[in-house]
């Protein structure tokens, strides 16, 4: 049996730091330092999703996390081989919209469903069972590796004040591991790295390059860790050079697999056909599709909306199937601040409007808004299966109050002048005096 392929998709999803008015929170309090170094504290929380025998996912809000994944990559449909994951960019919001209150509370919920955190719940306790718990490989190295993973973490800054009931509801929901420390230092750098390559079993090592800017009030991510080889591979003396026809036209000779009489699920309608191709050990799958009525592939996925899926997954019927399917290596690295603007989040991202107070707030009396999110994607696909790995992150500034535009008004107290001290509840001056001579 072949080596099997890892995916590993870790979602970066924030430095928090300081927006807007407000009473200040306890800090959490403190335990014994991590393994990793004594500027972080590990507070609670072993942040990793274990394998459960269970039935199919039952997501509440179905359409919504649907129309969430095709609108997040229907934003960024004109790009070059535009690749996102939206699962786990759907459990990191879903993390920082766990602290939205009112207006923006309300746009999280328009653009990922009501049932936001009803179905955050739900992934994290069915993800892990799309893959059985045992390796694929039988490799006794592999065997200490669950197929299907996911985690979260939270890394709280000395001056932030996060909120304990949100703490408490973070980990319930996403059984998020919870640090404080200093944030902007190089020993959280190194821990934060640290627990990244952890999670993905160092397919991913060094994310932070250098340390969390100084501003950082809290810092939040997320992995969903993935190994999956074919049911059925192709035989790599079957790869060879073939022409590929891309999108502006031109032919390129690519790397094609072939497996000819193949056996797999087949989709087809008036306007696509495709197949979904199984991973070993659980329910995870490849679909791929492509356009047959003339459209490009854009025009074939602006209509694949939700209930276009559930008609065309009623056509799924094992055929036998010549198969042509390129190895590919893909990256793509983008900013998804205006994509999740033009899907709803529109307060978040505004310095004087945002509310995140459930999250807590700084020492300031500041709570946050989103000012980055950021997303890098790599999926390697060939002979034996799929790679992947996907780094998404949230950066939070400080809310700031309104400035006004007036020309501003001089007030210069260089003559005598009346001074009252006085209580302003019940408007009685308590001292009241002239100055004719501060020397």
């Amino acid at each position: 049996m072949k080596k099997g392929r890892w995916i590993a998709l870790v979602l970066v999803c924030s430095m928090l730091t300081a927006c807007g008015g407000g009473s200040k929170m306890l800090v959490p309090a403190k335990v014994e330092p991590t393994e990793h170094g004594t500027e972080s504290d590990n507070l609670s929380g072993n942040g990793t999703a274990e394998p459960v025998d269970s039935e199919p996912l039952a997501i509440t809000d179905e359409n919504a996390v649907w129309l969430f994944s095709h609108r997040l990559l229907q934003e960024n449909i004109n790009e070059t081989n535009p690749v996102l994951s939206p699962v786990s960019a759907y459990l990191a919001l879903g993390m920082v919209g766990l602290g939205a209150k009112g207006d923006t509370l309300a746009e999280f919920e328009s653009t990922m469903g009501k049932s936001l955190q009803m179905t955050a719940a739900n992934l994290m306790q069915k993800i892990p069972s799309w893959m059985k718990a045992e390796a694929a490989t039988g490799n006794k190295e592999d065997m200490k590796i669950s197929p299907l993973t996911v985690a979260n973490s939270v890394w709280v800054d000395n001056s932030m004040h996060a909120e304990p009931a949100w703490l408490t509801e973070v980990n319930d929901i996403y059984r998020a591991e919870v640090y404080q420390g200093v944030l902007s230092s190089d020993a959280t750098k190194r821990d934060i790295n640290k627990w990244i390559e952890n999670k993905t079993h160092s397919l991913i090592k060094d994310f932070l390059r250098e340390p969390l800017d100084a501003e950082a009030k809290m810092a939040l991510f997320n992995t969903i860790y993935f190994k999956g080889e074919w049911v059925s591979d192709f035989e790599k003396n079957s790869t060879y050079k073939e022409d590929f026809t891309t999108t502006d036209g031109s032919v390129k000779k690519v790397d094609m697999m072939h497996d000819y009489g193949r056996n797999e699920m087949y989709l087809k309608n008036e306007v696509l056909d495709g197949v979904v191709m199984d991973y070993r050990n659980g329910s995870m799958a490849m679909v791929a599709l492509k356009p047959t009525a003339g459209q490009t592939v854009r025009e074939m996925y602006e209509n694949l909306t939700y209930e276009a899926l559930i008609e065309l997954w009623d056509t799924v019927t094992y055929k036998n199937i010549n198969l042509k399917l390129p190895k590919f290596e893909v990256e793509f690295d983008k900013s998804l601040n205006k994509t999740l603007q033009n899907m709803g989040l529109k307060l978040a991202f505004d310095s004087e409007k945002a509310d995140f107070t459930g999250l807590g707030y700084t020492d300031n009396g500041l709570p946050l808004y989103i000012s980055l999110v950021r997303q890098k994607a790599v999926v390697k696909l060939d002979e034996e299966g799929t790679e992947a790995a996907a780094v998404t992150m949230v950066v939070m500034n400080e809310c700031t109050s309104a400035e006004s535009t007036e020309k501003p008004i001089d007030v210069f107290f260089d003559e005598p002048f009346l001074y009252i001290i006085m209580d302003m509840k019940s408007r009685t001056p308590l001292f009241m005096g002239i100055m004719d001579d501060p020397s």
